[in-house]
């Protein structure tokens, strides 16, 4: 029988008032960014890749260039976009981020790399010396003989879907599809991953440029099987990415799903059924994402908190009763039907919109539970106290009930990759290391190892934001 982990995560996003927050806040403490390169080396290793590269590729900092400013306003956090490279650079080929890794690491120069720029943790794709956006390496393509896409580093989820769906194929991604190939490289959760496991399970191989510059490609059997095993979970610690190579699988395309939205006086009842829901529901094709919604002081006094939940069953109807308790609940609106999974009006589209809102400032926790009722009641009481406590300062305060298939973790530990190198299972918290999930990975020591074979002089480290292996 198919079962559920007993394991949820609590998603708390609060997007904070521009207005409260103007500075770029320091890249400092342990572990942050840091270089003795000067304003002026930034600006010749700019210059030196605009002679190697071609000016079409790299923007010089200014402030009337649309492109230079698209590229580091656009960010989902608004902190992001705090900090102003010195130069912008557009690779459209594996050889532009080899040469490009290769000056800044010989260089020393702080660089950050942007995909779909929907990361919460500030400093990820944020910098004052290089920035590379791989916006331009967009390729997506289906090998039929193969069974797997092939897709660049640039794309979004939404347009990899509606490419592969004209196909008949679709691969494991994410929910939301503005968020770019990042949420590859840190597991990565789809609405079918309880068929399928997490997104970073259905690597076949990758090419990645190293630190140092050196091309390879990684695959489960050749010899850097050992890196594509880590950069299912490690974001950019181990290199850049030049392009995903997955498993792809046919589309069943008539899913069964939708958007229902809940008022303020439903939310422990829409909770309570939601906690139930991913308690008693064994269906690996029935997936549900329950978020709440409260709104800052002063406009949540006008405005009521909502619950809105997606919910998605894989195929066009689901079995009897599964989700009428949720439905059954007194609520604003319902959007509720067979559609198709990708393409317009498709269930990968539900949250179009959530994803595209940018340039508030945010910042993102996690908590592991038991999934219990009053769990969840307590989360959503706890965001309506925030939002009234620091009133003036917080936009939204979002809570959101994250459950992962038990099946899930299974399919991906039986992966050719070797495992998740999360190393998922049920022990009591280290409540010091509760702000450092990195350090509580079974497999951490095994991953600082291959951290230390791949990028020897520790440059990711000290010259990016990201994951810390220290």
């Amino acid at each position: 029988m198919w079962i559920r982990s007993g394991l949820l995560s609590i998603l708390a996003l609060v997007t904070v008032t521009a207005a409260f927050e103007t500075k770029a806040p320091a890249l400092a403490g342990p572990g942050a960014p840091s270089t003795n390169a000067t304003v002026q080396d930034i600006s010749q290793v700019c210059s030196a890749l605009a002679q190697k590269l071609g000016y079409d590729k790299v923007r010089q900092q200014s402030f009337l260039d649309l492109q230079y400013v698209q590229s580091v306003q656009h960010s989902w956090n608004q902190q992001q976009s705090y900090y102003k490279p010195a130069c912008v650079i557009y690779p459209k080929e594996t050889n532009d981020i080899a040469l490009t890794y290769q000056a800044i690491t010989q260089n020393n120069i702080l660089y950050g790399v942007k995909s779909g720029s929907h990361g919460v943790a500030y400093g990820w794709c944020a910098t004052p010396g290089v920035l590379i956006d791989l916006v331009k390496m967009d390729i997506v393509e289906y090998v039929a003989e193969r069974g797997v896409a092939i897709l660049g580093p640039g794309n979004r989820w939404g347009r990899v879907y509606d490419i592969l769906a004209e196909q008949g194929q679709t691969v494991i991604g994410g929910r939301v599809t503005d968020v770019g190939m990042g949420l590859l490289l840190n597991g990565g959760v789809s609405y079918i991953s309880g068929d399928y496991g997490f997104a970073s399970t259905n690597f076949v191989e990758l090419e990645v440029v190293l630190p140092a510059g050196e091309v390879v490609v990684a695959t489960p059997t050749n010899q850097y099987k050992d890196l594509l095993w880590a950069m299912q979970a490690s974001g950019n610690a181990f290199g850049i990415v030049t392009q995903y190579t997955v498993k792809a699988y046919p589309l069943e395309n008539q899913f069964w799903g939708g958007l229902i939205i809940y008022g303020a006086d439903q939310l422990d009842a829409a909770s309570d059924a939601a906690i139930d829901f991913l308690n008693d529901v064994t269906d690996p094709k029935a997936a549900i994402v329950p978020t709440f919604e409260i709104i800052g002081l002063p406009l949540g006094a006008l405005v009521q908190p909502i619950a809105i939940f997606a919910l998605s069953y894989a195929g066009p109807t689901p079995p009897a009763n599964m989700f009428d308790r949720l439905l059954n609940i007194p609520h604003i609106s319902a959007d509720v039907k067979t559609r198709p999974y990708a393409g317009p009006g498709g269930i990968v589209h539900l949250f179009d919109g959530f994803g595209s809102i940018y340039g508030d400032a945010q910042s993102f926790r996690v908590q592991g539970h038991k999934i219990t009722r009053d769990i969840g009641r307590l989360a959503i009481a706890a965001a309506r106290n925030i939002t009234q406590v620091h009133a003036g300062e917080v936009d939204t305060f979002s809570v959101s009930f994250e459950h992962i298939f038990a099946q899930t973790i299974a399919i991906s530990n039986q992966s050719p990759l070797g495992g998740i190198p999360y190393g998922f299972e049920e022990k009591p918290l280290t409540y010091v290391l509760y702000n450092r999930a990195l350090q509580t990975y079974n497999n951490y020591d095994r991953l600082k190892a291959i951290k230390k074979k791949y990028d020897p002089k520790n440059l990711v480290q000290r010259l990016a934001g990201g994951p810390k292996f220290d």
